[in-house]
């Protein structure tokens, strides 16, 4: 592993977007979920498949920052990847909607201020 673990989920958390620009590579799991809702079953279980994937990859990458004294001993790592995974959606929708990549990575970067543990030299 490269980086330290708040470095990994901001690259995890911007990579893939997309753009205002780019309507091809738009994102199938939010744009399915924004057009169909929960009313599709077949959609569902990809998504859901697919978000507890997403989910467990953060969780494994915050209990790492965790481990390394770098992350909040207090975090649930489940619940900050699924908040993790709703930032990720999130910022898919801001590009699609034309924010900068200078927009989105501020975004990420308050996000991931709340998760660093704090110490007396900082």
């Amino acid at each position: 592993m490269k980086g330290t673990a708040a470095e990994g989920i901001e690259a995890a958390l911007l990579v893939g977007l997309g753009s205002s620009d780019d309507v091809e590579s738009g994102c199938l799991g939010v744009g399915s979920v924004v057009e169909f809702s929960r009313s599709a079953p077949e959609i569902n279980a990809l998504n859901d498949a697919a978000g507890e994937s997403v989910v467990a990859a953060f969780a494994a990458r915050v209990r790492d920052g965790i481990e390394a004294g770098e992350l909040d001993a207090g975090l649930d790592p489940a619940a900050v990847g699924r908040m993790l995974l709703v930032l990720r959606s999130g910022l898919k929708v801001a590009a699609r909607g034309g924010a900068s990549d200078a927009e989105l990575r501020d975004a990420a970067r308050l996000a991931l201020r709340g998760l660093i543990t704090i110490s007396p030299t900082r």
